[in-house]
């Protein structure tokens, strides 16, 4: 019987060992699920920042290009009264020379502008506003109607007459890349400092869900876009306006 106690007892440490390793199993398996869960919520976090990210920029970018667009027409029509008040003015002052003595219209021309681009299109009579704008705003002899301040506040009337035009483009371009088009914000102009150019700020989001975790969360993001010009100066003076939804 002794030989049968022995077995016994050579037993019992191995029953102990295979429960502390099915405890330490049982525990391991669920640091490795709670691990991958973890792993998992941290991974599609990021991929929908980077994607919020993303609707926040082309958002911006829609919206800015939409203010260009209607910020350029406003130059347009800015154009075609300068060229009208100097073909006034021309007339006026081919007629303050006696009859005989008249400048031709093309030495007029050429007396006001100088040579140059702008000058021959006059001169042909061939000037378009859609076309030729942008030589009048850069003309010296039309430097006093278009400063870096006088098209900043052109600009900021473009921004302000077409906000809903702006906030369309601009939803439109998150709905169009799957972000949260029910909430947001457009503002501008951004980071407003002396000397900066010009800039727009669109505040957007894309709503997360994770449908295991019942979990839901709008994740925000913004972009800030360039309103400048290369061609000529644009100072913005006016307080910041804001475009919500």
């Amino acid at each position: 019987m002794k030989p049968i106690r022995m077995f016994k007892n050579t037993l019992s440490p191995l029953r102990n060992e295979t429960g502390s390793t099915s405890i330490l199993t049982v525990f391991t398996l669920g640091a490795v699920i709670i691990g991958s869960v973890c792993m998992f919520y941290y991974f599609t976090v990021f991929i929908e920042k980077r994607q919020a990210q993303n609707i926040a920029d082309t958002g911006a970018i829609a919206a800015v290009q939409t203010l260009r667009d209607e910020f350029q027409k406003k130059m347009e029509d800015a154009s075609e009264e300068s060229m009208s008040n100097l073909l006034e003015k021309i007339d006026k002052y081919i007629e303050s020379f006696p009859e005989e003595d008249r400048p031709t219209f093309e030495e007029a021309v050429e007396n006001f502008l100088g040579s140059g681009e702008l000058t021959e299109i006059v001169k042909s009579h061939a000037f378009k506003a859609k076309d030729h704008w942008l030589l009048v705003v850069k003309h010296t002899h039309f430097a006093s109607d278009y400063t870096a301040e006088k098209n900043g506040d052109k600009l900021m009337d473009a921004y302000l007459q077409n906000s809903e035009l702006i906030k369309y483009a601009a939803v439109t371009a998150i709905e169009q890349n799957k972000g949260n088009s029910l909430v947001g914000e457009i503002e501008f102009p951004f980071e407003n400092e002396s000397g900066e150019p010009p800039k727009l700020l669109l505040k957007a989001a894309r709503t997360l869900k994770i449908d295991g975790l019942s979990f839901e969360k709008d994740l925000d993001a913004a972009a800030a876009a360039n309103v400048s010009s290369k061609d000529f100066d644009i100072t913005v003076r006016a307080a910041p306006a804001r475009i919500s939804w």
